[in-house]
């Protein structure tokens, strides 16, 4: 029985590895560790992550190869309207997100993305 528990304790602790949140911010004075493009964030992350993109208007196009879970202030606003974090958006403007067969489960939520060429399963824009 101890055996059986222990395995099963493993097993729970291999499953929650955890994803990164990584931070998108092209406003002057971006703290340390944030990324100025959604690309360079898409560089560092790996499948599962998540990336916050903050509130400002990013000129690019995106190329995602990874399964991520992208979140700008729409999501915010949209959950949570009594909260204080004024009416600035996400904005993808300019450019598009081109997603490849690997990141096929990707989520977009509460972003403004101008178009999307989307060559994977399962990818949703909430």
């Amino acid at each position: 029985m101890k055996l059986f528990l222990r395995l099963c304790l493993l097993c729970l602790l291999a499953r929650s590895g955890g994803a990164a949140t990584l931070v998108v911010d092209n406003s002057s004075g971006a703290p340390v560790g944030t990324f100025a493009t959604w690309n360079d964030a898409h560089t560092a992350a790996s499948d599962g992550d998540v990336i916050w993109v903050k509130p400002g208007v990013y000129t690019e196009v995106v190329f995602c190869t990874k399964r991520l879970t992208w979140i700008g202030a729409g999501y915010f606003l949209r959950n949570h309207p009594d909260w204080s974090c004024g009416t600035a958006s996400s904005v993808l403007g300019g450019g598009d997100v081109i997603l490849s067969s690997g990141s096929g489960g990707s989520r977009f939520i509460g972003l403004v993305i101008g178009s999307a060429n989307i060559q994977a399963p399962d990818v949703r824009f909430d």
